[in-house]
């Protein structure tokens, strides 16, 4: 009864915040770039995650935060302390509900295709001159987290 209270919980959340999203990017208002944080951090209280911080996260505009992709609940935590957007593989776009959710985060796709790394390179430029913190995964997967697999990512 509580996974499904909490699944509730968390599709409550996800439609009620999707259309302000849709219009806030839109109407190019600058909450757009917060809402998606706010989302991560109610996502994380509605799982119960406890988050610990240690060390400082940098405060300067135009980040590019590298981490170590250990699960997909990795997005909800990182998403919930770092202000900025996800650079993830193009399929993920077309994902259900997750896809729709990236694309109101503002996540820039990137295909791995060697023809394509100049220009999503281009957009990531882009993006951080405008201001926009990135969060990669230059590991281009997920892991158990105790070892660094091979940089997949041209654009590390």
């Amino acid at each position: 009864m509580r996974a499904i209270l909490t699944l509730g919980r968390f599709l409550g959340l996800t439609i009620a915040l999707c259309p302000l999203q849709v219009l806030l990017i839109l109407f190019r208002i600058p909450l757009s770039k917060r809402l998606p944080m706010i989302w991560h951090r109610s996502v994380c209280r509605i799982f119960r995650f406890r988050i610990e911080l240690h060390g400082k996260l940098s405060t300067k505009p135009a980040t590019l935060f590298v981490c170590n992709h250990s699960s997909y609940l990795d997005i909800a935590v990182l998403g919930a302390v770092l202000p900025g957007c996800f650079v993830a593989k193009s399929e993920v776009k077309n994902w259900p509900l997750f896809g729709l959710l990236s694309v109101l985060q503002r996540t820039v796709f990137v295909e791995r295709r060697a023809s394509r790394t100049a220009q999503h390179r281009d957009e990531m430029i882009a993006r951080l001159e405008s201001g926009d913190n990135l969060i990669l995964f230059p590991e281009g997967t997920s892991n158990d987290g105790n070892r660094v697999l091979p940089f997949k990512s041209a654009f590390f």
